[in-house]
């Protein structure tokens, strides 16, 4: 390994940022070399997260190749010009007259100052979706607060050091808050709405009492279609408990973690025994779940189990216990619930009802028997 990069675990390398690098076309560029999956930037360092251990000796050649071009010309490539967005705020926020009196100025002048500025997305962290913009008037500049909130509605405008951004969910937060954002979602169907290197102007909203919309993080919980024709009725749930698959690559630059399962080994298992692929949507179980056929009989298996097939109205319980403290439970064809970001994950709640997915079933094993399969993490 060189000086600048170092292995960062086993599949991702880590490495120090070029300070002349334009990052919009630096990451564009280490995103389309072979074997990427996931890259991150942060402030002054970055890492490349890839599928497989066995391509990090060539991965370390070609991060450094990119590095370098991009050091020397501070471009690492052509890309289209950047984004530009317009964000409506309604500036009412409770550390506005605060913000005022540490930097000597009127209400209004701060407002000026803050909607006067034309901003640029730095990096994207913290919270999926939240992009850290660049160009706060120094006379802004102000360190985090001293109590950090323990919660910051989603949609809040707010400032430390010399960031601003939106919170694009509620969540705790250290930060000032200048007002909130009219109407913002921070994410389209395909991956966050502000990008590396994107620009955003913050423009006074005069209509006060507006209502946010919700951001990407606060969608309720699954919701039953009332067309629900066949499938599984959770019974009961006692500890947390979701759906989830294999995961999602390609959106840790957004903020956006691969999710999956937390064992995708045991995920693997589960599916295997009724014939899914090895990262079919599945029940994650922390605690007890039961669930019922409904409408017709299915298959399901939990890992480490033989696949079974419950009648309409029989039941099947799953639970932790002893050391063992995550457990899954497959039914063949997998779990419908939606897609977002090119992954399924949701909460799982009493009386939720779910359908396998229609189409998606792999030849089905003889029940009893367990297909062997490799674990699938993407």
């Amino acid at each position: 390994m060189t000086a600048s990069i170092v292995a960062f675990g086993d599949r991702a390398l880590r490495f120090s940022l070029p300070p002349s690098a334009d990052r919009r076309e630096l990451l564009a560029s280490l995103r389309a070399l072979d074997g990427v999956v996931d890259v991150v930037l942060a402030e002054d360092t970055g890492a490349v997260v890839t599928s497989s251990g066995d391509a990090m000796p060539a991965l370390e050649a070609n991060v450094a190749r990119v590095l370098e071009a991009a050091e020397s010309s501070g471009r690492a490539g052509a890309l289209a010009p950047p984004a530009r967005h317009e964000v409506r705020v309604v500036y009412d926020g409770e550390d506005l007259a605060a913000i005022a009196s540490h930097a000597g100025l009127s209400v209004a002048e701060v407002i000026a100052l803050h909607s006067g500025a034309d901003y640029e997305v730095a990096m994207l962290g913290f919270l999926p979706g939240f992009a850290y913009l660049r160009g706060l008037d120094p006379r802004l500049v102000l360190p985090r607060r001293a109590e950090p909130r323990a919660r910051v509605p989603a949609g809040s405008v707010a400032m430390a050091a010399e960031y601003t951004g939106i919170y694009p969910s509620a969540s705790p937060g250290g930060w000032h808050l200048l007002g909130r954002a009219v109407g913002f979602t921070p994410f389209t169907a395909t991956g966050a709405r502000f990008a590396v290197g994107d620009r955003v102007r913050f423009v006074p909203e005069n209509e006060p009492g507006f209502e946010n919309e919700p951001g990407f993080e606060n969608e309720p919980g699954f919701e039953n279609e009332p067309g629900f024709g066949s499938g599984v009725e959770v019974r009961r749930v006692v500890g947390p408990a979701m759906v989830v698959d294999g995961g999602r690559t390609g959106h840790m630059h957004e903020g956006v973690p691969h999710g999956g399962a937390m064992v995708p080994e045991a995920l693997a298992r589960a599916n295997a025994a009724v014939g899914n692929a090895a990262g079919a949507a599945a029940f994650e179980i922390y605690g007890v779940l039961e669930v019922a056929a409904a409408g017709a009989a299915v298959v399901l298996a939990a890992d480490g189990e033989e696949a079974t097939e419950l009648a309409p109205g029989d039941t099947k319980v799953v639970a932790t216990e002893g050391r063992v403290r995550v457990r899954y439970l497959a039914v063949r064809g997998g779990l419908d619930v939606p897609f977002v970001l090119g992954a399924r994950r949701r909460p799982v709640r009493k009386g939720d009802r779910m359908t396998p997915v229609l189409g998606s079933v792999a030849p089905a094993p003889v029940l009893g028997s367990v297909a062997a399969t490799e674990p699938r993490t993407g």
